[in-house]
């Protein structure tokens, strides 16, 4: 019984020094190593606090041969209007915490990365936007929000949220 109970003991506490080795490993990769694979979810889309439409998400993050490149691409599902954005993710060589979504034709927003969350700010027209991916457990986490300037008080300049699109996706086996 003695044996037993000590080789449970051996085997919890090998359990246990492996996983935190394993979560330590991920903790270490670059955001884009944490991504890789397929995730599948449905995106949430609010107009002005109010729950307007949904469509199924799924989004690819893959290594191809050229370094610091990796395929970063959304398939929005839909019967109606199906949408691919077939994205590079490209990583600053001198800074491993920035990064360039490269959209194609001359098209490229700059992200930051800071641990598991990926943060990206643009203008486009007059409508600026935002764009997070974050990586909480087992889920990858993508908004987007978008609004206009809005109001000025004492130097300070606000701008509204009009329209966020959230997806909680999870990685397809």
């Amino acid at each position: 019984m003695k044996n037993i109970i000590f080789c449970l003991v051996i085997f919890m506490f090998a359990n246990e020094v492996l996983g935190q080795e394993s979560a330590a490993k991920k903790e270490n990769q670059i955001f884009p190593e944490r991504c890789l694979g397929t995730w599948k979810g449905t995106m949430m889309i609010y107009f002005r606090g109010e729950l307007k439409d949904s469509v199924t998400v799924e989004f690819t993050a893959a290594k191809i041969s050229k370094p610091n490149e990796y395929i970063w691409k959304t398939d929005y599902i839909s019967a109606i209007k199906p949408i691919t954005k077939d994205y590079k993710l490209l990583i600053d060589p001198e800074n491993k915490h920035e990064f360039i979504i490269d959209e194609g034709d001359g098209v490229q927003l700059k992200t930051y990365v800071f641990a598991n969350k990926m943060y990206s700010l643009f203008e486009v027209d007059g409508i600026y936007l935002t764009s997070t991916t974050e990586i909480v457990r087992d889920s990858l986490i993508f908004e987007v929000t978008s609004g206009k300037k809005h109001t000025s008080t004492e130097g300070v300049q606000n701008f509204s949220f009009d329209v966020l699109q959230r997806v909680v996706l999870q990685r397809m086996e």
